[in-house]
């Protein structure tokens, strides 16, 4: 077996399936792909690098065939490259949020993305990004869905409250409550009881305030991996908020909404640039409230929506599909 060492900025828990982790990029760049390589293989390990105190990275084996630097915003990660480099370790730094622009981690970025062998990206609007900042080429590597495919749910008739469902991280929670007028309208034509899904804290406590005040039924859940399936399985439909105008929105990938279809619900979304090929298949549309409207007329519609999605995301998203992009990554060769 060939053997990838995945360096992550935060210990992997264990779960009921095996490892996992609250932060969504370390699931989707690492555990997720590392399930997928074992069929190519890969063997995988993961570690956290740490700073000791003489000021040195902290001691790592890095015998491997390549390593995967996830997400990075420890200094000493630059020290780990360059030794795993010197031992023939193949380097990949993946970039899944832009930080180049940012006063803290900007300097960080550029030199480990001029060290390193290859660099992944989940987009094509974050590898526009690394070529602007350093002049280099990324390898697009799309983000695997998590959950299970599920059939489409039904829609309520009209005599039961439509269940909404918004999950993700907490600092995307300003974009619901800056729509929460707009929600409260799809509220005055069919009863909505809203969940919110994600880390406690109080951002969440002033969005649920908020959201209460302007009418709407919602009520907060902690987010955890079987929270999130009982939430998915709960709700007629999932809705994606977004800042248009935020540049860190535009280099995000589409998980939240593949997630959503793949499990069998419908998304109404504002039009991120990752959904827009999801256009046929979910609403993607500047008013939440208009595309609540048109799915609960047209609710025929958007089951044949939902299921021409997970055709497209079995092809594209899936773990087995992914996995083929990151085993040609790590060897150096097209996929």
């Amino acid at each position: 077996m060939k053997t990838v060492l995945w360096v992550l900025r935060q210990s992997l828990e264990q779960g009921p399936e095996g490892p996992t982790s609250k932060v969504a990029s370390i699931r989707y760049r690492a555990i997720l792909p590392a399930a997928g390589l074992v069929r190519h293989g890969w063997d995988s390990r993961f570690a956290v690098v740490e700073s000791t105190h003489d000021g040195n990275a902290s001691p790592l084996d890095l015998r491997a065939d390549a390593l995967v630097l996830n997400k990075s915003f420890n200094p000493f990660n630059e020290i780990v490259v360059r030794r795993a480099m010197q031992a023939g370790t193949r380097v990949l730094f993946d970039i899944s949020d832009n930080h180049f622009d940012s006063p803290r981690f900007a300097a960080h970025y550029r030199a480990l993305a001029m060290q390193c062998d290859a660099i992944t990206v989940p987009t094509a609007s974050m590898a526009q990004v690394v070529m602007e900042h350093t002049g280099r080429d990324a390898i697009v590597i799309a983000d695997p869905v998590e959950r299970s495919r599920m059939p489409p749910g039904a829609l309520p008739d009209g005599r039961a409250p439509l269940r909404v469902l918004w999950y993700g991280h907490a600092t995307n929670l300003a974009a619901l409550v800056k729509h929460s007028e707009d929600l409260a309208a799809a509220g005055q034509r069919a009863a909505l009881q809203l969940k919110l899904l994600c880390s406690e804290g109080p951002r969440t406590d002033a969005a649920c305030e908020m959201l209460r005040l302007h009418g709407i039924d919602t009520t907060f859940i902690p987010w955890s991996p079987s929270a999130m399936d009982e939430a998915l399985a709960w709700c007629h439909l999932v809705i994606i908020p977004a800042d248009v105008n935020d540049t860190r929105g535009k280099v995000k990938s589409a998980n939240r909404l593949v997630e959503a279809l793949w499990a069998g619900r419908y998304v109404v979304a504002h039009p991120l640039e990752a959904y827009r090929e999801f256009s046929d298949c979910a609403s993607i549309c500047e008013r939440l409230s208009e595309g609540i409207d048109w799915a609960l007329r047209n609710p025929a519609d958007v089951a044949s929506r939902i299921v021409r999605a997970q055709e497209a995301i079995a092809e594209r998203f899936s773990v087995e599909a992914v996995a083929r992009h990151w085993d040609a990554a790590l060897q150096g060769a097209a996929p």
